[in-house]
């Protein structure tokens, strides 16, 4: 194993929500970053990089990108339920140990059992007690997505530490011998999987889905929707690299997420997703959780960070559900994000006065509302509460995991 080193740094602010950025943005910042820790107003960073002073350059350049004045950010509740408490437990290890997890590699988990069954109930209620409340019709969307498509609506600006690419091997019997030679000749039973000759692969067109909207936005192109509004809902599994060992639902690389997605005027817009946001507390109050209503922004992670992020808190346009974790950290289970024409102009979707649409969606990443569930209640379903375990017992009945 090589050797590893310690990079101490001085924080550039306290803030609890600049601190949880930097933590995760430096995941991104090299490969040579083992861990992390910050303690009393010191960064330290273990890392194994043979130029610790490049190193030292990069983690300096994240800890000023992402310092944006405290005030400047709200970060106060805007609805709370319960005490908010830390949870007493982390029930990730009983879930392996009942095997209602299966780990398959950073980030990539199966639910089995009873946790199989609460992640479809949930879909199953967001369907019925949101979605048609709501108005949204069902569509079905692939699980991957053009570069070309993500690039106009301008993802790779904002979030590219993210993307998952495609490829293929080229049409070419030469590259199609040699990747099967070097495939032969490998061993499959280490950590680390054999190299893949880069003149074998194509370049990327395609990306696994790092989120479900965007499809939506590709059905409606150069379009003018409803004057009455445009309400759809779709579930996709979504990608989304995220640069470190990953070992819990609370933040996963391959996930399944339920979305809907609202075009029309922007007051059509802003009442769907208000209403959504009423509707989800409901049901949060119902099942038990405690958690939290906050104002938030996306962990953008170019430089242009603190434009973006200001204007999000500036405009009202990113909420999010949140509970906490073990740890006291907050985990968001489901965002309400306002979009006003970012993703309908690069799309010429136009609302009836010939301008472009607004759009907004809302988003339920069901891994995380199954950690949250069982953070709170356990795995035992028996000591659910009764808001939780009537409906969940009425769903099993019908749509169980015996088919």
């Amino acid at each position: 194993m090589p050797a590893h080193d310690t990079l101490e740094l001085k924080l550039k602010s306290t803030n609890p929500r600049y601190l949880a950025q930097v933590l995760y943005a430096l995941r991104f910042a090299d490969t040579a970053v083992k861990d992390l820790t910050a303690t009393n107003g010191t960064l330290q960073v273990l890392h194994a990089a043979p130029d610790a002073a490049a190193l030292k350059q990069k983690v300096e350049s994240i800890l000023e990108r992402y310092l944006v004045d405290a005030s400047a950010l709200r970060y106060e509740p805007l609805w709370q339920h319960g005490e908010n408490t830390t949870p007493p437990h982390d029930p990730f290890d009983d879930m392996l140990m009942q095997q209602l997890v299966n780990v398959e590699g950073s980030g990539r988990v199966a639910l089995r059992g009873v946790l199989a069954e609460l992640a479809e109930f949930i879909d199953f209620t967001v369907l019925r007690r949101i979605a048609r409340t709501l108005g949204c019709r069902r569509e079905v969307y692939p699980g991957t997505i053009a570069l070309n498509d993500l690039g106009n609506a301008g993802v790779f600006q904002s979030l590219p530490q993210h993307m998952q690419f495609v490829a293929h091997l080229r049409h070419d019997l030469a590259a199609i011998d040699a990747f099967s030679k070097v495939m032969k000749e490998s061993d499959f039973s280490g950590s680390a999987p054999p190299t893949v000759p880069d003149a074998t692969l194509t370049q990327p067109e395609v990306l696994l889905n790092p989120a479900v909207c965007y499809h939506c936005y590709l059905t409606l192109r150069g379009q003018r929707v409803n004057p009455a509004g445009h309400a759809v809902t779709a579930r996709s599994r979504c990608h989304r690299f995220e640069g470190a060992s990953l070992k819990s639902l609370s933040r996963l690389a391959d996930f399944d997420m339920r979305e809907l997605v609202f075009v029309g005027s922007p007051p059509f817009v802003k009442e769907m997703r208000a209403r959504a946001t009423e509707l989800t507390k409901e049901l949060f109050v119902e099942w038990g959780l405690e958690g939290a209503l906050v104002p938030a922004n996306d962990p953008f992670f170019t430089e242009e960070y603190r434009a973006k992020a200001l204007m999000q808190q500036a405009q009202d346009l990113k909420h999010e559900l949140t509970v906490p974790l073990p740890d006291g950290a907050p985990l968001a289970i489901s965002s309400f994000n306002y979009h006003m024409t970012h993703f309908t102009a690069p799309f010429d979707i136009t609302g009836a006065n010939g301008r472009p649409a607004a759009s907004a969606c809302i988003g339920y990443g069901l891994e995380r509302w199954v950690y949250a569930i069982a953070m709170r209640h356990g795995i035992d379903e028996g000591q659910w509460p009764t808001g939780l375990k009537s409906p969940f017992d009425d769903w099993r009945k019908d749509f169980g995991n015996v088919i």
